[in-house]
C-alpha cells in the first residue's frame, strides 16, 4: 500500500513556512529585487525577565506570544497554558488552561493573537475551536470551527470575525464569523500561490488592532498586508531574498514521505504588526540568525530598517515599541527590550 505523509501534521514542518520572489511572477507581485539591509538599532535596554533559570518551572517550552498594551500573553505548550505577564514592568499576573477538552483545555494550540479589545484568542486545532480567554484569565467563549480543511493560523478583524489560513489552494484563506459560521472564502492575491505545494504556501500572520492582516512566507521571500479580505498592494520581496525550496518524495519500505530536500531555515520565524509597521523575525544560517528583525511599511510594502536582537529568538512579538522576545536556550526566558537611544 502507498502511503503519503505530509510534514503538514509535524511539528517540525508546521512551525516553518515556505516562499520566495522568482522569475516567474505573475500579477499581483512586486517584482523589486531583494534590497540591502540596514541595521537601526543594535543596543537595547532590558526592562525586564521572566524565567530562565535552571530550575524555574514558569516557563516550559513557550513558542507563541502577543503582545498588548497591559499585558504580555505567552502559550506554553509544555504545560498547556496561557501566562499573563504585566507588559510594563513585568511580573506573572495569571496563568490559566490545562490538557483537555473542556472549558480553557487545550489539546493542539497552534496560534495566539489578540482581539480589538485586547482579550487573548487561541486557535485550538485538536479540539477545533477558538478560545478567548478574559483579561482576568477566565474563559470568555468558544467558537466551534466549521469545516474548512486544516488550519494552523489566524488574523483577528476588528469587526469579531477571524481570518483562517487553510490547506486549499485556490481558496487558502476562510473567514469565520463570531457564531462560527463560514462567511466567505478567498485567494491569496499572488497568482503564483495555489501552483505551490503545500509544504512550501505555509505562512504566518500577523493582525493589526485596526482590522488589517499581513500573511508572510515563512522559508522563503514574500509577504501581502491585507484588509478585509482585499489585498494591500502587491505581494512584496523580504529584503533578504530566500528561494524557494525543493520537495521532494522519500521511500521507506511502503511508505512515501513527502519532505523538504535539504534543511532550510526559516526567514519569517515569527511576524507582527505594531501600528502601521510590520516586523519579520528572520532567521538563516549567518551569525546573526534569528537575531534580526527587519520592518516594513504596511501600506507601501517599503521596507524600512533592521534590529539586531541581542539574544537569538524562538519569537518575537512588538507593542508600542518594545519588543518581546521568547529564547530557548540556555532556558526558557521571556524578554521585554526596548531600543536604547544614540
Amino acid at each position: 500500500m502507498r502511503i503519503r505523509n505530509s510534514i503538514l501534521s509535524s511539528a517540525a514542518g508546521l512551525l516553518l513556512t515556505v516562499a520566495a520572489c522568482r522569475s516567474d511572477e505573475g500579477p499581483g507581485q512586486n517584482t523589486s529585487t531583494a534590497g540591502e539591509r540596514r541595521v537601526a538599532v543594535s543596543a537595547w535596554d532590558t526592562l525586564w525577565t521572566a524565567g530562565g533559570g535552571a530550575q524555574d518551572s514558569l516557563l516550559l517550552q513557550p513558542f507563541l506570544i502577543a503582545a498588548g498594551d497591559s499585558a504580555v500573553y505567552v502559550f506554553d505548550s509544555g504545560a498547556s497554558r496561557l501566562l499573563a505577564f504585566r507588559s510594563d514592568q513585568g511580573g506573572l499576573r495569571w496563568a490559566a488552561g490545562r490538557t483537555g477538552g473542556g472549558p480553557l483545555e487545550f489539546r493542539r494550540v497552534r496560534d495566539l493573537k489578540l482581539a480589538a479589545d485586547g482579550s487573548p484568542v487561541l486557535l485550538d486545532i485538536g479540539n477545533r475551536r477558538l478560545t478567548r480567554v478574559s483579561p482576568a484569565g477566565s474563559l470568555g467563549g468558544e467558537i466551534s470551527l466549521p469545516p474548512i480543511g486544516y488550519a494552523d493560523q489566524m488574523a483577528l478583524l476588528a469587526d469579531g470575525r477571524t481570518v483562517l489560513l487553510t490547506d486549499h489552494p485556490d481558496s487558502a484563506f476562510a473567514v469565520v464569523d463570531g457564531s462560527g459560521r463560514l462567511a466567505e472564502r478567498f485567494a491569496h492575491p499572488w497568482s503564483g500561490f495555489a501552483a505551490l505545494h503545500p509544504l512550501v504556501r505555509q505562512g504566518s500572520l500577523a493582525s493589526g488592532p485596526d482590522g488589517t492582516w499581513a500573511f508572510g512566507f515563512s522559508l522563503g521571500s514574500g509577504w501581502q498586508a491585507f484588509r478585509g479580505s482585499r489585498g494591500i498592494g502587491a505581494l512584496n520581496p523580504y529584503v533578504e531574498r530566500a528561494e524557494f525550496p525543493e520537495v521532494v518524495e522519500k521511500a521507506e519500505g511502503n511508505a512515501v514521505t513527502t519532505q523538504l530536500a535539504s534543511y532550510t531555515p526559516c526567514s519569517a520565524c515569527s511576524v507582527t504588526m505594531d501600528g502601521t509597521d510590520f516586523y519579520v523575525h528572520f532567521g538563516g544560517l549567518t551569525k546573526e540568525r534569528r537575531r534580526l528583525v527587519d520592518r516594513y511599511d504596511r501600506e507601501s510594502g517599503r521596507y524600512l530598517d533592521s534590529y539586531l536582537l541581542p539574544v537569538e529568538a524562538t519569537a518575537v512579538s512588538v507593542a508600542d515599541g518594545t519588543l518581546y522576545v521568547l529564547v530557548d536556550e540556555p532556558h526558557p526566558t521571556l524578554f521585554a527590550l526596548r531600543p536604547r537611544p544614540d
